[in-house]
């Protein structure tokens, strides 16, 4: 099993806001219990005896970048998640303005002269992208960046 690093510099959002989700979880009933909150199979607790039900649990978590694509009705190829950092979502295609590194020759890479406002607003814009960063930012569970992301898979 191998370890890939990748470098994305230009554009990106990362997820800032934790939200709560509620999820029907078949568990204990008995607070006092350690199985209380986890998976119980069969009519009663194996380590109380007490009834086992239905139960509301509250997660507050950092969304996936598959539950905003559910939650925001976003075209699923739009972005993508690295496996680490997993708060970051990149664009999974070339957006205006963004320059496509030579990953053959990437051990020194001048930058230059850039307009990161003007980069900024380009992907904002960008018919592609400008229906779904708008609603992620209007939510504010995502904020655009620019900068260099240091990607592993």
């Amino acid at each position: 099993m191998g370890w890939s690093t990748n470098i994305h510099f230009g554009p990106y959002l990362e997820i800032v806001k934790k939200i709560a989700t509620i999820e029907q979880v078949q568990s204990c009933t008995n607070m006092k219990c350690a199985n209380h909150q986890d998976y119980v199979g069969g009519p009663f607790c194996s380590k109380c005896g007490s009834k086992v039900d239905m139960l509301s649990i509250e997660n507050v978590e950092y969304p996936t970048l598959y539950e905003l694509e559910d939650k925001f009705d976003i075209d699923e190829d739009l972005f993508y998640c690295p496996e680490y950092p997993d708060r970051i979502l990149l664009p999974n295609g070339i957006a205006k303005n963004t320059t496509v590194i030579d990953s053959e020759n990437y051990s020194a890479i001048e930058i230059g002269d850039i307009n990161v406002k003007k980069i900024l607003d380009d992907f904002r814009n960008d018919p592609e992208y400008a229906v779904a960063i708008k609603a992620l930012k209007e939510s504010g569970i995502v904020e655009l960046k620019f900068g260099i992301v240091n990607c592993c898979s």
